[in-house]
């Protein structure tokens, strides 16, 4: 399960948004939260884990290591599409 993202994650949600996908950030047991996106479908999950996202079946969303990274992937996704991010 994903918590809302918070202000640091704002950016990420306009552009996962955009993409049909849902941004928020992990809840482990202890350690800090990561970034994630859920919802992906299939051409879409195979890019972002092309770019380095990695499954968590806990949380059921593709998580990255940074929100910084999460947000220059979803930019380059959507100018794959021709999208202007």
């Amino acid at each position: 399960m994903l918590s809302p993202p918070g202000r640091v994650g704002e950016r990420a949600a306009e552009l996962a948004k955009r993409l049909g996908l849902t941004v928020g950030e992990t809840m482990p047991a202890y350690g800090r939260g990561l970034p994630a996106v859920a919802g992906a479908a299939d051409g879409v999950a195979a890019v972002l884990k092309a770019y380095g996202a990695r499954w968590s079946g806990r949380d059921k969303a593709l998580v990255f290591a940074t929100w910084p990274t999460l947000v220059g992937v979803l930019e380059a996704v959507l100018k794959e599409q021709g999208e202007r991010p």
